[in-house]
């Protein structure tokens, strides 16, 4: 298949406790923009759903495409589990919400590399910057219920073809803490 014709849904991981930053981190601006816009912005090409996982809907309250957990307190890997179940697209985007340096760049690469015969794509060092096929939300189901939320065990799992970040690290940042989110506005 053409890359151009994929269609995905994008899920935005937010539903994190944040303690390390002391507030939410997809709320945070940089360069005057709310860390989920930035993520939006560079997302817009072939997504036709957008989907914000997070149990703080209150504090999302400003978008129209928040959902909750639908198991709550299972970390990354039940946002990813919820975002899967919520999609009406079989390919998905998945990021988490603090990575506000993403870039077109990497959502082109993911797209280039999407490949039928996986069932998930992802960065190197970063399982939370992907492409998920909605066909492994059973077996998230499965290892959530069984108390086994590691995203690293539940990728090996699956199909999964992993991406070397080349040019990409910079746009993959993760960020987490207030001292990591200083030295980025610096760089800016």
């Amino acid at each position: 298949m053409n890359p151009d014709q994929n269609i995905y849904s994008l899920i935005i991981l937010a539903g994190g406790n944040s303690q390390r930053m002391g507030e939410d981190k997809g709320l945070k601006t940089l360069d005057g923009r709310r860390f989920i816009d930035h993520i939006l912005q560079a997302a817009a090409k072939n997504i036709v759903d957008k989907l914000i996982i997070s149990d703080n809907l209150e504090h999302y309250k400003l978008y129209d495409f928040v959902y909750p957990d639908i198991i709550k307190n299972q970390g990354p890997l039940g946002g990813i589990y919820s975002g899967l179940h919520y999609s009406k697209t079989n390919l998905n985007f998945v990021v988490s919400c603090d990575t506000p340096l993403i870039n077109k760049k990497v959502f082109e690469k993911l797209n280039t590399e999407q490949d039928e015969q996986f069932d998930i794509v992802h960065f190197d060092q970063h399982p939370l910057i992907g492409i998920y096929k909605k066909d492994v939300c059973n077996t998230l189901l499965k290892l959530i219920l069984k108390k086994t939320l590691s995203v690293r065990y539940a990728l090996s799992t699956f199909k999964t073809k992993v991406l070397n970040t080349h040019n990409l690290e910079q746009y993959l940042t993760n960020i987490n803490t207030p001292q990591q989110f200083q030295n980025v506005q610096k760089a800016n």
